[in-house]
């Protein structure tokens, strides 16, 4: 035993301060699931699904006009969790 041994909760509070500064300048983000969404959908109801879409944080990346013009298909990514 040394007169100066270290405590138990000093190499916790060490701890504690190196992991918060680590932390502070690693600059984390929160990634979350991405899937893709194809829709095939009468064109009159375009406006209703666009808006489901963009509700869910969803982002519209191509919107296709069938040949007949009866038609429309949308292809869009967002959020796993509010899909």
């Amino acid at each position: 035993s040394h007169a100066v041994d270290s405590s138990d909760m000093a190499f916790r509070i060490c701890m504690a301060n190196a992991i918060r500064d680590t932390m502070k300048s690693a600059n984390p983000s929160i990634l979350e699931p991405v899937m893709a969404v194809e829709v095939e959908i009468p064109t009159d109801f375009q406006g209703s699904v666009v808006a489901g879409l963009n509700r869910r944080m969803g982002m519209i990346q191509s919107s296709d006009m069938n040949d007949d013009g009866s038609g429309l298909k949308i292809l869009a990514e967002g959020p796993l969790a509010n899909m």
